[in-house]
């Protein structure tokens, strides 16, 4: 579901919950989110500790003052496309905007990745690989459950993010919701296989302690654009799924949406544009 539908919703459900100030307190602990998320994977030394958290105090000051105002901006653009009816156009565009985001982001951290992985120690990489297997054993366990149960829960997901962007919807739109998620082709086994390829890929490329440049490109490469280098058994199916979920999102959005839920979904907007703007004042 990611490629389209969350481009549509990738700023507006960034949190969950209703009210304006759970957004601003979710935000405001973003810095604890990115340190926790990074020291599950690696166990710093005190330098390293030290370099964590004041990149990541300074990359938040600078999102904080740069990149909130383009995520407004994102959404004051997306306001007026939701309020006519969302066509295939509009998708493309978010899809733009949504990969502009990603590239400032890691334009602005990257050097820093960088610098943090080029010195991690043996352990620290030995740590690493055994919190990305745990991961991968944890997405074989959730692929192992049965077709129906996989798609009761994917039913559930999509339906809270409809209702978070058009507020309660009718047992006819969730039914459309139910068929739309049984046209979308299973790619779990073919995911499983290109996260344990890029694993061993990426911990062969650290170990080998390659030059700045070289994983610099590397990680561009998979974290730009990543479709661009997906392998064959895994493009062709993964265009197919998403063009089945954008063609039934705009089905939804165009037959199914009534004027009250697309002036909630525009309702929605208003308030995280401002939120973003009372986070970007401080």
């Amino acid at each position: 579901m990611k490629k389209y539908i969350i481009p549509i919703l990738i700023i507006l459900v960034t949190v969950t919950g209703c009210e304006s100030s759970l957004y601003k307190v979710l935000y405001n602990s973003l810095d604890s989110f990115i340190y926790h998320g990074i020291t599950g994977y690696v166990d710093p030394n005190p330098e390293q500790e030290r370099m964590l958290r004041g990149k990541i105090d300074v990359f938040m000051g600078w999102h904080r003052r740069e990149e909130l105002p383009k995520y407004a901006a994102t959404l004051r653009q997306l306001r007026g496309r939701v309020a006519a009816g969302l066509r295939e156009a509009d998708m493309l565009w978010m899809k733009r905007r949504v990969e502009a985001h990603g590239a400032d982001l890691f334009n602005a951290v990257s050097d820093d990745v960088v610098a943090l992985l080029l010195s991690l120690g043996p352990d620290q990489v030995d740590r690493m690989e055994r919190k990305m297997n745990e991961n991968i054993a944890k997405m074989e366990k959730e692929s192992s459950v049965s077709d129906d149960k996989r798609f009761r829960e994917s039913e559930r997901s999509v339906t809270r993010m409809m209702e978070f962007l058009y507020g309660p919807l009718s047992e006819k739109q969730k039914a459309e919701i139910g068929r739309g998620v049984r046209r979308v082709d299973n790619l779990d086994a073919e995911r499983i296989r290109l996260h344990r390829e890029r694993q061993a890929e990426f911990l062969a490329l650290i170990r080998g302690k390659p030059d700045r440049a070289a994983l610099k490109g590397y990680l561009a490469r998979l974290i730009i654009n990543p479709e661009r280098s997906y392998p064959g058994y895994y493009r062709e199916r993964a265009e197919r799924r998403d063009r089945t979920i954008v063609e039934g999102f705009l089905r939804f959005d165009r037959e199914l949406v009534t004027a009250d839920q697309r002036a909630h979904a525009v309702k929605k907007i208003d308030m995280l544009i401002q939120v973003l703007n009372e986070l970007n004042r401080g």
